[in-house]
């Protein structure tokens, strides 16, 4: 098991899957411990808003463009 840690630490993986597992876990437990009001609210406030996107599609196309 210590081999597969240092792999992980050596690839750079070990930091990325120590984030996930706390949100995963931190998620978990809000699922588990919020009422149904404060589930909505928390649902309402991480859903997407709509943004237009044409300026970020202009971004692209500059960022891609040949000789860009």
């Amino acid at each position: 098991m210590e081999a597969v840690g240092k792999l992980l630490e050596y690839l750079g993986f070990a930091a990325p899957l120590l984030y996930g597992a706390a949100v995963y876990g931190f998620f978990g437990w809000l699922d588990e411990n919020l009422s149904d009001a404060a589930k909505a609210a928390l649902v309402s406030t991480m859903k997407l808003r709509g943004h237009p996107r044409q300026p970020a599609a202009r971004v692209q196309e500059w960022v891609l463009a040949p000789g860009g």
